[in-house]
């Protein structure tokens, strides 16, 4: 008995964060790392001492306004912003990593499955030739004609 089988090369897939690294000119990691410094908590602890001294430059009422939006707003809120960025972009890059694990490990599965497949098919051909049947000869057995009693 011949059995065709279909061989499939394995996918391999690749890992998001290989290619994106990959694809990053000199000033996109340059500004990766600025990005990173500037956002953090830290940063932000840095920058409300910082407007604080210059609270100390504020007179009057009046002058409050303008130092606020100017200079506590741009400086904190800012890198809190970012902070809040750097905490998306690492559940997203936990969500890639995941989602990519799960591929890798279906392919896995689909290969093992694929193999088992095959060798049962290998197994069936032995055994329709151990018992010399094949497809093409094979007819269909005439229904038994009941006997009259």
């Amino acid at each position: 008995m011949n059995v065709a089988t279909t061989h499939r090369e394995p996918h391999t897939p690749t890992h998001p964060h290989h290619a994106h690294r990959a694809s990053l000119t000199v000033n996109d990691r340059v500004a990766l790392c600025l990005a990173s410094i500037l956002g953090s908590m830290w940063t932000a602890y840095l920058f409300i001492v910082w407007a604080c001294i210059g609270l100390s430059q504020v007179h009057s009422l009046r002058d409050l306004v303008p130092w606020f939006s100017q200079t506590f707003v741009q400086l904190v809120a800012l890198s809190v912003l970012q902070v809040a960025a750097n905490l998306a972009q690492r559940a997203a890059d936990h969500r890639a990593d995941t989602l990519h694990r799960m591929e890798k490990r279906a392919i896995e599965v689909e290969q093992v499955n694929s193999d088992r497949l095959d060798n049962m098919e290998r197994l069936l051909a032995i055994i329709a030739d151990k018992l010399e049947v094949t497809h093409e000869s094979s007819q269909p057995e005439q229904p038994a004609t009941p006997i009259a009693h």
